[in-house]
Parts: C-alpha cells; structure tokens; sequence
C-alpha cells in the first residue's frame, strides 16, 4: 500500500493543516518496498507541515464568510434570469491576523433564477437565486470562486439551504393573520363585517411580496470551494496613540467612563459599551449616514403606532424608536440604526457624551448590539428584540462600515479587563465579550464614500401597477382561504407556531451568529462563535483593578444636552384614534310611517270567503347607542372616520282589523311594544377648526351610512284574535332574521342607505387619551316593516292558493326616519 500525499489545505475551524492522501494498493509489493516507499512521503510530509506556504499566493479556505453589499439594485418583479450582478466586499477576510481578501475587492455574479409573484396565480412568494463566479482583487486579480448566499442582512427574506433568497407570503404576517381571525368573529354581522373589513384595511397594509434588493443590500456569502489569491497588500488603519504615555492617558481616559446602561425606570442593567468616538457629533452623524445608518425617532404615540404597523405588517421602519436606556445618569446624544426592511432584524448603536475631551476633540462612547428576532419574555410580559449573544460582532461591524466611508484617521483596540465577558442584559439575554473596546478617531468625513454607491442601469419597477395589485391582492386572499382557511389547517399550525415559539425561548432553533473580523492597527480583533476569544492585552498597562468593578457616575450637569419637557400644543400629532363611545338615541319624527293592507282569502274550515284590513301606526320612543370608531388624520386638519354603532330604541307596533260579519264591520285593536335595532357602519370626512397637536379641537363631519334595521321580537309571534290566522300563514312561509330576506316581522332585517352629519369636540388629556363628545344625525327612509312581511308572505305563499294581500295606497310610509345620537366617549390615540 502506498500513501502517496496530494495538497494540503488550513481549515479554519480546527486551525490544522488537513492532508489529502490517496491510497495505492499493490498486491504485488512486499512489505519491505511498502516501507521503503513509505519513508519518503512522510518526509515530505513533514517539511511541507513545518515550511510556510509559497511566497506570493494565499489559500482562501472553503467556508470563509464574505460580507458584501450590491451596488445595483434586484427585485424579483422586474429583474430577469442571467442578469449580471455586482457587490463590494466591505470587511476584510482574515486568517489568524493575515488579510486575504481586502475591503474594496470586487464579486461579480449572475441572477440564476427568478420568481416573481405577478398576478398571484401560480405562486404566493418570491425568490431571487444569486451565483458569485468572480473575484476581482484591488491589484487586478481576477479569480473564479463558487460560493453560496448564506444570509441576507437584516431582512424580513430568509435564505434557504440552496442559498436561494425566498420572500415572504402576504398572507402569513401577524397583522393579516390578526385581522383575519377578528373578521371572521364579526362575519356573522354584514355591518360589522363591513366595518371591521374596512377599518383593518385602513389601518394596516397588505404587505407587498415582491422581493425588492436596493443599491446598499448587504449579504454574507459562503465560499464553496477554496480559492488561491495572490497576497494582497493591505495598510492597516493608524492607531490612535502614539506612544505608552498617550495609552496610559487613552486608559486613564476609558477606565472613567461608566461601562454599562440601565434601563429608565427600573435602573437594571442593559448593554455593555463597546466603541469610542473622539471627533465632533456631527462628524460622527455624517459618517454613519455615509455608512447608510439612520437616525432613529424618539418615541412617541405616532412612533410607536408605526412601529406596531411595522411588526404587524413585517415591512421596514427604518427610523424605528429604540428604548431609552441611560449611562450612568446621562440620555443618548444620538441614536442610529440599520436595516433593510423590517423591523425585526437591525444594527443599533446608542452614543453618549461622557464629557471627556482627546486631541482637543469631544469624546463620546457607544454601546451597540444587533437585533437578531422579535420574541415574548414571560418575565416582563412583552415582547422583546432579541439580540446577537456575541456583542463583539457588532464592534466590528460599525467599525468596518465606518472604515469603508473613509472617515476614519485612526482605530485602536483597548483591553478592559474589569468588563465582564459574561453577564445579561435588561431582559435576560446572554451578553458574551471579550471585554475590548474600539477607539475611533474621524477626520470632517465631508466628502465620504457612501453606502449606497450604484453602477450599471437602474432597475425596473419592483412592484406592479395599482389594478396589479389589487386583483393579486384578492386573488392571494382567495387562495389563502381556500388552503388554510380550515380548523385543521389552523389547528396543526398553531401547535408548529407554538412548538418554535418555546424552542426558540430555549435556544434550540438559534443557529450561530457568523463570525464578523475586522483589522486594527495590525491585530484581528474579533470573537469566535464557540465562545473562546482572543482578548487583546497590553501587558504594562494590566495590573490590579482598583475598587474592583465599579462605575464612575458622572455628573449630570455635565451633560450638554438636556431634555426639555414638552408643552401641551407641543404633543406629537396622532395618526390614529381607536375610539369607543356610548349615548343617547332620539328620533325627529315619532312616528315611523302608517302602514296598511287588504288581507282576502278562503277560510280553510268553513269554505267561507273573508276579507280585512290591517293597518300599522309605528310609533318609535328614545333609546340608547353604544359604538366604536377609527380615525386616521390624513392632514391637519381633515381627518377619515370609520364608525360602528349598535342602536336600540322602543317600537309600538298598533295593528287594526276589520272584519264583516253579516251587515255588522268587526273591528280588532291590539298594541305590542318591541326593541328596534339598528346597526349601522358609516363614514364621515371630519374637518377640524384646530392642528392635531392642539388639546382642544372643535370638528364637523359629513359622510355616508348603511343600516341593518331590524325588531328585536316578531310581533306576530304573540298576536292573538284575528292576527293569529296572519301569524300562522307568516310563520310558515318564512324562516326568521336572515338578514334582508325574512320578513321584519318575523325578526328579518331591513338594509338601507342614508347620509350623516355631526359634529363636536374632541380634548386631549393625556399623550394617548382623548376625550369626545359627539353629536350625529342619521337620516333615512322610513321602515316598511307590515308591507315588507305580509306581501312577501302573500309571494311565497303555498298554504292558500287564493291567499290575497293589496297595499292600501292612501297608507303606505312616506317620508324619511331621523335618528340623532349624543355621545360621549374616549380615544386611544397613536
């Protein structure tokens, strides 16, 4: 046998040279030859072990993590298949400190495969499948690669095992899911499904499938194979410090900081600070938009209604709000964020004003982390960010994307041996370190290099047109329905949706966060994700921590930026009012219209004819509304409000027949008193005489209505006399409350239009509660409820073949019916 040695390859994870051997079987050999031949492989094998590879060249290991970002826009809508592909490499690709593939190279690929949504017929999602084949390195070297899309930065897409980049399915966000299972409650009311539909409609987005990739999309990229380079040339970033005095006064400098933010209010500790600024604020700011961060918005009702329309629609919100968390007793001067487009996944970064001052030039320090998921906390009963364990990782990302703008003079990592390397944040989550922390220093980054730099064509539309997407939108939702919209199907995914749900609180669906490096002043200066860190050290600056681990507090007068407290006419605007109120209910008119028929027919007992008269005086008394409402303010000053209200008053029902006996007229009187219901869903286009920001503010509105209107009893059910004979024939021919279709009698309801006008007040008491008091009138046509039942009776009529009913025309309802309400309720404002 002999083992004949072929290549050898450094395999990062183990840190050993791994050798391809080939074995030759010779039956024919004696073992003396096996041995003889044998010697010299191992000696060769020995010298390659302990000799460095070939001057010139470098092996870029299968496996390795590319982080890139397109400087072209795709989308699945437009984009076709074979289209040509261009990113930037924006953090280098190191071994043991050595740099392989340099910040600024190149990676060309092609657009493999392409789905797009379109109309909805044939597919409910997306999918963009990427193929990286080129390397292009700064010195021109051109390189094949094979590499797979292993992750897409920050999106709401995910990336499956074949590197396929998949999107999401409309009818599968929270928000949809939510607003389906209250639909279906009220789908029992046509009213209050027609409300409920157009209020969720309103007030939440059908998420848009397509996948959209703008210009600055950031994706980590596996390579498949290894691939050999030539040894690139790569100038580290200049330290900070000069020399051991300006470490020691750097040290001194970050030894008084306080290390760790508390929440507000309850003061427990959160994240650990990881990064430190020594330029203006406004450098700072300039260089993380150059970078393709944002400013995140402070929290308020508006903020925070966008942030929960984000979540439940799983679209961006880019300038989402964080909480606030403070450093020692001072507020974050800045806070910025990254994402692409949910709210789910984001880099966030908090900066402090510490009141220190390095080269003449205002230090601020950082703590920033990376939102990784949304998950529920039974402690605090909330839900929660959860967050990339492995802190260190988004030290080295915010470097990386400042380095790439180059607005950085100089970057240094700083040992702090009295930082915890394991501890938790606020809500329980693992916070694992080494400790360090990065030292940044900013040149005026007045003219940067930006994130969003675009080559090559613009893209197409990434979405159809409006018609486009509203037929898709029904054809998606019909789909949906007909697929899931079963017990079964909605049982077995709740019991899949709540089997994640615990193992992602347990951890066992969490897969390891990738690696992230970046190079500093000549040192690699990153954390593994098995949990052992190389901690950079400066051995004569450690020695004994005096006072063991505390915090320097600064003063709080020594901050330079104060929070001012808002006044009232300074309260952000609200973009949505979630109201509920209740009142009284009058009429205009008492009376509902006179209604009367000529009832004739053959009496089935006696063979005799008959003929009478029955006529309805409907007298309405004063009842009571209850109701709820969404308004969405659209301006300033005119605002769209969807209304449900379910009213009740009192309805006498005064019947008058007229019999001939002989030469002698019979007359029959009988009064029955029943509930009349009206549920009513309208919309009113209210004008205001003050801003939303305004506590108090006068309105008007005017719109139109729908009305169910219906008797809460059938009158005739209890009739007596004369009337049983109509009771009977009714009953049997109808079946009672179908909505429109059963007599009104019989508890069937009475659909009608009309038109609205109100008006009133509403006062702000507080930053999300509103008080109103309303004043509306309803007018429609009167309710015909005898004429609707008894001569849909006599139409369906199979008990009495000459059954008879004729309108009495001098009697019949004219006129309108007015309903006024008044009420007083409260608004839940966001």
């Amino acid at each position: 046998m002999l083992y004949h040695f072929k290549g050898s390859y450094f395999h990062p994870e183990t840190g050993r040279y791994l050798i391809h051997l080939h074995f030759l079987f010779d039956l024919h050999r004696s073992l003396s030859a096996h041995i003889r031949r044998l010697a010299p492989a191992c000696a060769a094998l020995a010298a390659q072990l302990l000799l460095p590879p070939a001057a010139g060249a470098v092996t870029v290991p299968a496996g390795a993590m590319i982080e890139i970002r397109l400087q072209q826009e795709l989308n699945s809508y437009s984009s076709s298949n074979g289209a040509s592909v261009q990113a930037i490499v924006i953090a280098p690709v190191s071994v043991h400190g050595e740099v392989l593939i340099p910040p600024g190279s190149l990676i060309k690929g092609v657009l493999k495969t392409v789905h797009r949504v379109g109309f909805g017929l044939i597919r409910e999602t997306a999918t963009i499948h990427i193929e990286f084949e080129h390397l292009l390195l700064p010195d021109g070297t051109l390189a094949t690669i094979k590499t797979k899309v292993a992750e897409l930065e920050n999106a709401r897409e995910f990336v499956d095992k074949r590197g396929r980049i998949r999107g999401i399915r409309s009818t599968a966000t929270p928000g949809y899911r939510a607003a389906g299972l209250l639909t279906s409650l009220s789908a029992v009311d046509p009213i209050a499904l027609a409300f409920s539909t157009a209020a969720f409609a309103s007030m939440l987005r059908f998420s848009e499938p397509e996948i959209r990739l703008p210009v600055g999309s950031e994706l980590l990229v596996r390579l498949a194979e290894d691939v050999e380079v030539p040894t690139q040339a790569h100038e580290p970033t200049p330290k900070v410090t000069q020399d051991d005095g300006e470490r020691k006064g750097m040290m001194s400098m970050v030894r008084r900081m306080p290390f760790r933010t508390r929440t507000l209010i309850e003061h427990k500790e959160a994240d650990l600070t990881n990064v430190v600024f020594a330029a203006p604020l406004e450098t700072i700011e300039r260089a993380f938009y150059a970078a393709g961060w944002v400013a995140s918005a402070n929290v308020s009702a508006a903020t925070r209604y966008m942030t929960l329309r984000a979540l439940a629609e799983n679209q961006s919100y880019h300038e989402a709000p964080m909480s606030m968390l403070l450093l020692g007793e001072l507020r974050p001067v800045l806070t910025l964020s990254k994402t692409l487009n949910t709210f789910s996944k984001r880099h966030h970064i908090r900066i402090y004003e510490v009141g220190e001052m390095w080269n003449g030039q205002p230090v601020y320090t950082a703590a920033a982390t990376q939102d990784i998921g949304i998950g529920f906390s039974a402690r605090h009963r909330s839900f929660i960010h959860l967050i990339d364990d492995h802190i260190d990782n988004e030290r080295a990302k915010v470097l990386n994307d400042l380095l790439y703008t180059g607005c950085v003079t100089g970057a240094e990592a700083l040992n702090r041996p009295w930082v915890p390397i394991g501890t938790k944040n606020a809500t329980g989550q693992s916070l694992v370190t080494d400790g360090g922390i990065a030292i940044i220093t900013l040149n005026d980054c007045l003219n940067p290099r930006r994130a969003d730099e675009h080559i090559g064509d613009v893209a197409g539309a990434f979405r159809p047109n409006v018609g486009v997407r509203i037929s898709r939108q029904t054809l998606l939702t019909m789909r949906n329905d007909l697929v899931r919209g079963n017990f079964v199907w909605q049982g077995v995914t709740s019991i899949i949706d709540a089997r994640k749900f615990f193992r992602s609180r347990a951890g066992y669906d969490r897969e390891p966060r990738p690696e992230r490096r970046v190079v500093v002043a000549g040192e690699t200066y990153t954390a593994d994700e098995d949990g052992q860190y190389p901690i950079l050290r400066f051995p004569s600056l450690r020695g004994p921590v005096v006072g063991g681990e505390r915090e320097g507090f600064l003063d709080p007068g020594s901050a330079s930026r104060t929070t001012r407290v808002r006044r009232p006419d300074e309260w952000c605007a609200p973009n949505v009012e979630l109201g509920i109120a209740s009142g009284g209910l009058l009429f205009s008119n008492s009376s509902a219209g006179a209604e009367g028929l000529i009832v004739s027919g053959t009496n089935m007992r006696t063979g005799g004819s008959y003929q009478y008269a029955v006529t309805a005086g409907n007298k309405i008394s004063p009842g009571w509304v209850i109701g709820g409402s969404v308004t969405m303010n659209s301006t300033n000053y005119i605002s769209h409000e969807l209304s449900f209200r379910y009213q009740r008053g009192t309805f006498r029902l005064g019947l008058v027949g007229l019999d001939k006996i002989g030469e002698d007229i019979v007359e029959h009187v009988e009064e029955q008193s029943v509930g009349l219901l009206t549920r009513e869903f309208s919309y009113n286009t209210v004008f205001h005489f003050r801003s939303r920001e305004k506590r108090f503010r006068p309105y008007v509105s005017t719109g139109p209505a729908m009305q169910l209107t219906h008797l809460t009893d059938a009158p005739f059910v209890k009739a007596r006399g004369l009337f049983r004979f109509g009771l009977n024939n009714v009953g049997m021919l109808k079946a009672a409350y179908n909505f429109g279709s059963a007599p009104p009698l019989e508890g069937g309801g009475i659909f009608q239009g009309g038109g609205q006008t109100g008006g009133g007040f509403k006062y702000r008491v507080a930053d999300h509660w509103m008080f109103r008091l309303d004043y509306k009138s309803t007018f429609t046509k009167r309710p015909d409820f005898l004429a609707k039942s008894l001569v849909s009776a006599a139409d369906a009529s199979n008990v009495a073949n000459d059954f008879q009913l004729a309108p009495i025309s001098n009697t019949s309802s004219k006129g309108r019916l007015g309903q006024q309400r008044l009420t007083v309720g409260f608004s839940f404002t966001f």
